[in-house]
């Protein structure tokens, strides 16, 4: 039997950031709203103001033996966050098909993100093989 976690967000605790002028740090006004899942990968946009993040979410699954495993599941999503505000700028949501090799233990859907120079653009490298390039 296979149990869905659903795709749901979860508040964010309070947020800081540092004042410059006069050396403090002060409560942020904005927040984002953390989805459940599992973060799989990350990369920083070339002016640092933009951090792409990879997440994808879990079921459980009963093996042979009886135990409960997570295993990921569909949304697969890329997330762009202002890096100086922590406001969601766009999302993307992927359709990934089923794992290349199960040999290789430590794939994850998304295996790795990397900015694509010069735009606000990223490309993430999918366990079935493929590379999507996504962006706002």
């Amino acid at each position: 039997m296979i149990k869905r976690r659903e795709w749901r967000s979860k508040p964010c605790t309070r947020r800081f950031q540092r004042n410059a002028d006069d050396n403090t740090w002060r409560e942020s006004p904005t927040t984002w709203q953390i989805p459940f899942g599992r973060f799989t990968a990350s990369a920083v946009s070339e002016n640092g103001q933009t951090i792409y993040l990879a997440a994808s979410a879990s079921t459980q699954q009963k093996v042979a033996d009886g135990t409960l495993i997570d295993v990921f599941a569909a949304p697969h999503r890329v997330f762009a966050v202002s890096s100086s505000s922590g406001q969601l700028l766009w999302q993307h949501d992927l359709t990934i098909g089923p794992k290349k090799s199960h040999a290789n233990y430590s794939a994850e859907p998304i295996n790795s993100l990397a900015i694509v120079p010069r735009t606000n653009k990223v490309a993430v490298a999918l366990w079935d093989g493929r590379v999507a390039i996504v962006g706002p």
